[in-house]
């Protein structure tokens, strides 16, 4: 038996053939309904896809963090509202029956339908939910494949249809609220019952910027547990899904996270510039270009791009990197005395220019900081190659990468960055190098026809160790020391929003780098001082 909604191609010639198609597609997808019949045609496969089937599901109790702009009222208050109150026939189950769907569909589709609906829509304040309600208005009244094909729901002149509360033709009556009501934060909720309710970023800028706005907002979202239906609580069916960007780290979606003791909410979080989850890799935008990202990112306050369009949530003041500390240079391939040369171009900052200089010249460390369960846990594996400029202080990132991935294209991109900054060896921790990198290690060797000296690292495993190597890196930020490229988006993400990325593996790295460097500043700074001695013990022996 069928146990997921297979795609029904409605190519067939009659009129109501196509109809029909249509309407099972759209019974058995939200995804379909929404971008098809109510042709929102900007709801995208890899990203609102994934969303909507995340949503065909019994007891939703969800959290949906979605960043700004990316047509979560498109798909959650306007498509998803719409797709609860579809009627679903005895026709439509005898037909879903003759494609092979079995009675726990048949359930399901009895379930996820119902012309008697009764959904509740709250925003941040009225007018904002009347316009939402606006928008389903539009495929009541123009939408011309909603209105074929679900005819039998269109209202009539004695459906209540006002801004306040809408009321589709139903197959019972006596029911007091509207296929969907509308109310802002704060609206009258005494002897309402719902089956659902929808919660569009009801936390806004009002209640980031007010302590007293911020605690209403989230009183009122108590209250709403309330108004479900007691038949709904009993059979435990009442579904609820909070959906927005995050505002700040107190925000709503904040104080669920800390108060939900019972595990009563499940998150789902998505990140702009992805890294959110399997289906969407860091580095990759899940729905805007890169260069708009870029855009946002430089009109918008460090906080108020992560929370927007990251839902990261970051303390106020915390960042304790700058993003005007940040240095960026350009690689570019020179010709110099016949011989062909990697070449760093830094930007002009300041009105100041210095002068390009040769990768060849610096010293040139990689780092590997493997994940110890390979493929599994939160963490990457992690690598990084980091010039440094003993004469300047300057240190360089030449190349980044990070991945949740084998032990084997862990190695193989060792080798690859070995070969293209031309390297002999690798720092690695000593117990990750011997026990899990070893073989790896000797058969890439074998196949490259070289073989990467393996440096141990010294690896604390206190509490803070990984915190302290972070921030030991801020100095280096201060004072302008550290120069990354506009392509490093990896460490640009974890660099902008740390401590609360949701990944540091490229920071924790670095960190370790640093302390390399740190060494040669002490031997740099020990000669100079021994240097200095013998110069003076010289000058008064000829003095004597």
């Amino acid at each position: 038996m069928l146990n997921s909604w297979e795609f029904i191609h409605p190519n067939v010639k009659s009129d109501e053939g196509h109809s029909m198609a249509t309407r099972l597609n759209a019974l058995g997808s939200l995804f379909f309904f929404a971008k098809l019949v109510l042709k929102r045609d900007r709801l995208s496969p890899s990203l609102h896809k994934r969303i909507a089937q995340s949503l065909e599901r019994d007891h939703i109790h969800l959290v949906l963090e979605i960043p700004r702009d990316h047509l979560k009222t498109t798909l959650v208050t306007e498509s998803l509202s719409m797709w609860w109150a579809l009627p679903f026939t005895e026709m439509d189950e005898a037909l879903m029956r003759d494609l092979g769907y079995g009675d726990d569909w048949i359930r399901w589709m009895k379930r996820a339908h119902n012309p008697n609906n009764r959904t509740l829509i709250v925003s941040e304040n009225e007018p904002n939910a009347i316009r939402f309600g606006r928008r389903i208005d539009s495929h009541y009244t123009s939408n011309a494949v909603f209105r074929e094909v679900f005819k039998e729901i269109l209202p009539d002149a004695n459906c209540a249809w006002n801004d306040k509360s809408k009321t589709q033709k139903r197959t019972a009556s006596g029911i007091g609220e509207g296929t969907y009501d509308f109310l802002g934060v704060g609206g009258a909720v005494q002897s309402r019952h719902y089956d659902r309710i929808i919660q569009d970023d009801i936390f806004g800028r009002d209640a980031k910027n007010s302590e007293l706005v911020a605690n209403d907002t989230i009183e009122y979202h108590r209250l709403l547990s309330g108004v479900f239906d007691m038949d709904v609580v009993e059979k435990e069916l009442g579904d609820e899904v909070v959906v927005g960007n995050r505002w700040s780290y107190y925000d709503l979606n904040g104080w669920i996270r800390e108060n939900d003791k019972k595990g009563h909410w499940t998150f789902e979080t998505h990140d702009a510039e992805g890294g959110c989850c399997a289906e969407h890799p860091a580095g990759i935008p899940i729905f805007f270009t890169a260069e708009l990202l870029a855009q946002f990112k430089e009109r918008l306050s460090v906080e108020d791009y992560s929370h927007q369009y990251r839902n990261l949530a970051v303390l106020p003041g915390e960042c304790p990197f700058r993003p005007e500390w940040l240095r960026y240079y350009e690689l570019y391939e020179g010709n110099r005395n016949s011989v062909k040369a990697a070449y760093i171009r830094h930007n002009v900052y300041d009105g100041k220019s210095l002068g390009d200089i040769p990768v060849s010249l610096l010293t040139r460390k990689m780092i590997c900081d493997p994940n110890h369960s390979e493929m599994t846990g939160r963490a990457h594996h992690a690598i990084v190659v980091v010039g440094y400029d003993s004469e300047s202080g300057m240190q360089y990132l030449l190349d980044t990468w990070a991945k949740s991935s084998s032990y084997d294209e862990l190695v193989a991109t060792i080798y690859k960055f070995a070969k293209r900054w031309k390297l002999d060896s690798v720092y690695i921790e000593k117990i990750v190098a011997q026990q899990l990198l070893r073989y790896p290690l000797e058969y890439h060797g074998k196949v490259e026809g070289f073989n990467l000296a393996v440096n141990f690292l010294v690896a604390p495993r206190s509490a803070n160790a990984k915190d302290e190597r972070i921030r030991a890196m801020e100095p280096v930020f201060r004072n302008s020391k550290f120069w990354s490229r506009k392509d490093h988006t990896q460490f640009d993400n974890e660099y902008r929003t740390y401590p609360s990325s949701r990944t540091i593996d490229i920071l924790d790295t670095l960190g370790y780098a640093n302390s390399m460097f740190e060494s040669i500043r002490y031997r740099d700074v020990v000669g100079a001082i021994d240097g200095w001695n013998r110069r003076r013990k010289q000058a008064l022996a000829e003095a004597r």
